[in-house]
């Protein structure tokens, strides 16, 4: 559908299901800014298509996973798209060559981006013509929004105001039944899933919980990368019952995630999710900062040890390793007790929970 101004922008929203969930806030708002403006987004990765496509934030949602196409298939891909925009937006972080060189070779007038604390030369930052600078106190949530006020100065000469808080959530309505949703692993992209916690403490909290609260309902939630995991905590809990929810799409995945009462999770996609939806949540964090990622407003607990090396991810196109030679102690040291004690301080906040 055309727009009534004849402009448009497209959000190359291209890193996880996570990270656009963070921005989508953002996107929201700059949407009810531009009213007239014809709003596109680009995905690589299928749940972030399904979740954009259900926001109606967009006109159109295209997906085109890059990584398993050539540079030459890439470009080609992206050359129908020049001289189509006025604008091209980056959400935080994408810290990598790939962005900047796809918003360079679009070819927007305006092409929004971030100058990042690493790495940002390297990756070809200048390319974009309007770039946030990368704030190490800030959370991700901000960076997103300035860049949608940097966007909404430029194209209307006007200094903007993001909003405080988290005016597009929902409520949330917790189940009668009092349910444990848990996400025990993270995508293998760039090295991610060496953030997680083992598991074998996961399948140690389950049985605690079980003890504790004999009625309630576990949900154990697996994508295609999650099944050697999955199979492990299913065999130390036997015979313990425990739902698996199938990670199939991301509508039916946010359906299962909304009828928990407490959702436990690495720092993953589902965590933001459940954060999303306003559902009482307990996030597990080793090399990546809870402070910069979860600034989600719902009942929440962070449970994280101190070590003096934490946090040691930053963001760049390297994947993630143990700059300690610790082999990832921080996440997998993490005792189950102190997790165990977080479900339990949410618990009274759960209505219906038994």
């Amino acid at each position: 559908m055309p727009s009534s101004s004849g402009k448009s922008l497209l959000v190359l929203a291209l890193p996880g299901i996570g990270d656009c969930l963070i921005a989508s806030d953002s996107w929201a708002w700059l949407r009810q800014h531009l009213p007239d403006w014809r709003f596109d987004a680009l995905t690589m990765f299928p749940s972030a298509t399904d979740f954009l496509r259900s926001t109606g934030i967009f006109d159109t949602v295209t997906e085109f996973n890059f990584l398993s196409h050539s540079a030459t298939e890439s470009f080609r891909f992206l050359t129908p798209l020049r001289g189509r925009y006025e604008a091209t937006l980056l959400p935080f972080p994408s810290n990598g060559i790939k962005y900047n060189l796809a918003t360079a070779w679009i070819r927007a007038p305006v092409r929004v981006g971030y100058d990042y604390a690493h790495d940002s030369r390297r990756n070809l930052s200048l390319l974009n013509n309007v770039r946030i600078p990368e704030e190490g106190a800030a959370s991700n949530r901000t960076h997103n929004f300035r860049a949608a006020a940097a966007l909404l100065k430029v194209v209307t000469g006007k200094d903007w105001v993001p909003p405080s808080g988290h005016p597009f959530r929902p409520a949330h309505k917790p189940p009668s039944v009092l349910t444990f949703g848990f996400h025990t692993y993270s995508s293998t992209f760039k090295n991610m899933h060496r953030k997680c916690w083992p598991p074998e403490h996961f399948a140690e909290l389950i049985k605690s919980l079980k003890s504790r609260f004999p009625s309630s309902h576990i949900k154990v939630f697996a994508g295609p990368s999650d099944q050697e995991n999955l199979n492990l905590i299913t065999r130390l809990v036997f015979p313990l019952p425990m739902e698996t929810v199938s990670e199939r799409d991301f509508t039916h995945t946010m359906s299962h995630i909304r009828n928990c009462s407490v959702f436990i999770s690495n720092d993953s996609g589902l965590a933001h999710a459940a954060g999303a939806l306003n559902i009482p949540t307990v996030v597990l964090y080793g090399p990546t900062d809870a402070k910069r990622l979860y600034d989600w407003d719902n009942p929440h607990r962070i449970v994280r040890q101190s070590l003096p090396c934490q946090p040691c991810f930053f963001y760049s196109s390297r994947p993630l390793s143990c700059h300690a030679s610790l082999d990832y102690a921080c996440i997998r040291q993490l005792p189950v007790g102190e997790v165990l004690r977080a479900v339990e301080e949410l618990i009274p906040e759960v209505s219906g929970a038994r």
